[in-house]
């Protein structure tokens, strides 16, 4: 039962399993090289905000030197096993967009005294677009400000674009051109220890960022991935290039392996600055080791140290101590003399005897102890951990059996390219030379799916020259939008209000999910929209609507020949069978041509009348303009197509889209304020019949079939001469309207005067009766 007990496998709870898949990752190719080069810091910010002088304080932590004036990439030393390059790109989007692809940390530096700008988030948008990278920020000017709320929104802020938890620094105030240690400490200790996980396209594209240019030569470390001689490349802002040969060299900033950071291992080397001489870089050689001057020699692990020259000596040391020592110096040198005479191959023989043939290394005393006191894993067939120990071991056998002539990441090389670099190139640029694959060097038709980014306020239009940035390639082309249905991609004009749409436009290929960004150089937010390519076939089936319009010219019953859709016959062959539709609602379907000036015949479900407009809807296919031009812009400016509204500004030309009438003086409104003006503002909100408006009473011509003309004008002299008939018959009438009025007026007049003299001869009469009575 114990034998049973202790084949069965450990029981693997529901628990363990989410842990697990929590902490698993898929493997990333060439993860194993993320840590030999030089990790690549970018300090990125808007003008004025303390760039400079964070790089140049972070310099004088690492290194305890002062530099007055930083240009290009500098390498130093931050930690026992790590090294990195900082470097200052300029305020320019194209310098920003070629940064964001090759940055494997950035330190956003935000200015407290004015918050964040638009350069931070053009920056990081870019990020997101071609691959996030670390981040963190620095705050400068805190003593400028001092309410702690405005610190607070701005980490919030950044938090809610990003994620919350990125490490915010603040620095204070500035001394002798730097921050004071105290400051830059947190941020310098973390830039020692952080992981940086790297991104894909720059795992399967390795490059070179260079840091030094001389007359034939450029120099770099490499990283991503191997590279070897003869390898295509692509500089962003020159163009095209060949690397004709690769030579190691040993690296500057070596990397000693202390157990702690002694002052002469902290190296800086900077050659853009002038810092790092020729000297310093020397061809490597297999097997050979250049100590310099005033470095310790020990011989083994645990031995003493070995000290070969008299300033080394402790200077405890007494007077005549010190005279031994020169004595044994100068033995020391016969010796080596004697040596030097004997070769390389005497020494060889002479000391071929006194070592142990299989010696053990402290590696393989390592394996043995693991070997024996290795923990069993819980999960034998957990996938993940198989294929990292694969990896692992692949990496180690391309060590071993490294093909003659392949770099791998983290060496210093010297390269030289078909077309060299010119050495008077603008060294505060960021200069790269990105590997391109053999597919990579074809142009296609590219499809993508694109969101315009939501601080960009305008919309896209299609067939409008924008510049895109896919892959190491920055170019113009001409895209143009649509949207997917159930049967058709259909082209649209403009972007979708926040959301989605595919794009289409002809470029360099790249493989499919691969990010891409579109910008432009100018405006206030130059990100216009970011997307992912989707598919590189080349296949582009896009159409659009299009509606024809005809007009009657005979019509038999249900069958009518119809005029001025089509100009030949060709045209007509190509839409016969297609639905038709006129305006009157009746349907109908297009027959065939009859004739060859575009005439055709279609029948109809009902009898047509010959004022009526028959109507073709159709979808025709759209062809994309296969247009590319590469942003060459490292050596000076380029020229590039305009946009629409660029040519209208140059031309001077005001776009206005409301037209503007003049007031005509017979129709105005009439003024009866008296004198009295409004405000505008005030104005501006009144009911419009209150306000004073022109009224226009030009009529506009609508557009007449050429066979209805004559029917027009008779049409509109039937309704003038009816128009002028009515105007007599009102005026008659009214004529004969006043007439009766004057009638009854003097009827009434007559009946007046009558009732009055009646009523006077009553009068008299009973007055006269009354006098008799009397």
């Amino acid at each position: 039962m114990k034998g049973k007990d202790k084949d069965k496998k450990p029981r693997i709870t529901k628990e363990q399993l989410k842990h697990e898949e929590s902490i698993a990752h898929v493997p990333i190719e060439n993860m194993f090289f993320k840590d030999l080069p030089p990790t690549f810091v970018s300090v990125v910010g808007p003008p004025s905000s303390g760039k400079s002088t964070l790089v140049r304080s972070m310099v004088k932590y690492f290194t305890q030197k002062l530099v007055d004036k930083i240009v290009g990439p500098v390498t130093v030393s931050c930690a026992k096993m790590r090294r990195i390059t900082m470097f200052e790109p300029k305020t320019d989007i194209h310098q920003f967009i070629d940064v964001s692809k090759i940055s494997d940390a950035v330190v956003f530096v935000i200015d407290a005294s004015v918050g964040l700008e638009m350069e931070t988030f053009e920056f990081l948008t870019l990020l997101i677009s071609h691959g996030l990278s670390k981040i963190m920020c620095v705050v400068t000017h805190v003593d400028r400000k001092t309410n702690p709320k405005h610190l607070k929104s701005m980490k919030k802020r950044i938090w809610a674009e990003i994620c919350p938890g990125i490490k915010f620094f603040n620095v204070g105030s500035v001394d002798s051109r730097i921050y004071s240690d105290n400051d830059v400490t947190s941020l310098c200790r973390m830039l020692g220890v952080m992981k940086c996980r790297p991104i894909e396209w720059k795992c399967t594209h390795p490059h070179v960022i260079v840091d030094r240019i001389d007359d034939e030569f450029v120099y770099g470390y490499v990283r991503g991935g191997m590279i070897q001689s003869r390898t295509d490349v692509y500089v962003p802002g020159l163009g095209d290039n060949m690397m004709e040969e690769v030579e190691v060299l040993t690296d500057p900033v070596p990397v000693y392996g202390e157990k702690r950071l002694s002052l002469r291992s902290r190296i800086l080397y900077s050659p853009m600055s002038g810092i790092g001489t020729s000297d310093e870089v020397m061809p490597r050689i297999e097997g050979l080791h250049r100590e310099s001057d005033d470095e310790d020699i020990q011989l083994f692990n645990g031995g003493e140290v070995l000290a070969d020259d008299v300033n080394d000596v402790n200077e405890q040391m007494k007077e005549e101590n010190i005279d031994c020592v020169k004595e044994y110096d100068a033995q020391e040198s016969e010796e080596s003399e004697q040596s030097d005479e004997m070769g390389f191959e005497g020494l060889l023989k002479a000391i071929s005897g006194r070592f142990q043939k299989d010696a053990v290394t402290e590696e393989d005393l390592i394996e043995k102890f693991n070997e024996k006191y290795e923990e069993k894993e819980k999960d034998q067939g957990n996938f993940l951990l198989k294929e990292k120990r694969r990896l692992e071991s692949e990496y180690h056998k391309n060590e071993e059996m490294m093909v003659p002539g392949m770099v791998f990441p983290g060496k210093y090389v010297k390269i030289r390219l078909m077309q060299h670099v010119p050495k008077d190139v603008d060294k505060g640029k960021a200069i790269i030379l990105g590997s391109v694959l053999v597919s990579e060097k074809e142009k296609s038709m590219i499809q993508g799916k694109i969101k315009r980014y939501k601080w960009y306020k305008k919309i896209l239009k299609s067939n409008e020259p924008v510049i895109f940035s896919v892959g190491w390639r920055r170019f113009q082309s001409i895209p143009v939008f649509s949207m997917k249905d159930a049967t058709r991609n259909r082209m649209i004009k403009y972007t979708p209000e926040s959301m989605h749409c595919n794009v289409s436009f002809y470029g360099h290929v790249v493989p499919a999910g691969t990010g891409f960004s579109v910008y432009s150089e100018k405006g206030n937010f130059k990100v216009l929209a970011s997307g992912t390519v989707t598919d590189v076939n080349g296949k582009v089936e896009l159409v659009k609507k299009l509606k024809l319009i005809g007009y009657p010219k005979r019509i038999i019953q249900n069958t009518v020949f119809v005029v001025g859709m089509f100009t030949s016959d060709l045209e007509v062959l190509k839409f016969q069978g297609a639905s038709l539709k006129a305006v009157s609602g009746l349907r109908g379907q297009l027959k065939g041509p009859h004739g060859k000036d575009g005439e055709y015949r279609a029948t109809f479900e009902g009898a047509m009348l010959m004022s009526d407009i028959i109507a073709l809807r159709c979808f025709v296919p759209v062809d994309i303009h296969k247009i590319l031009i590469p942003v060459e812009n490292l050596m000076g400016s380029w020229n590039g197509l305009r946009r629409l509204h660029e040519i209208r500004q140059s031309l001077g030309m005001k776009y206005d889209d409301e037209e503007s009438f003049e007031e005509n003086e017979s129709e105005s409104c009439v003024d009866t304020d008296d004198g009295i003006s409004l405000p505008s503002d005030i104005e501006n909100e009144l009911p419009l019949n209150k306000r004073k408006i022109a009224v226009v009473s030009k009529r506009i011509m609508l557009p007449i079939a050429p066979d209805s003309k004559n029917e027009y004008e008779m049409r509109e002299r039937i309704i003038k001469e009816r128009i002028k008939k009515s105007k007599e018959d009102e005026k008659s009438k009214a004529v004969r309207e006043m007439k009766k009025r004057e009638e009854r007026e003097k009827m009434e007049k007559e009946k007046e005067t009558r009732i009055k003299k009646v009523i006077q001869e009553n009068y008299k009469e009973s007055q006269r009766k009354f006098r008799k009575q009397r």
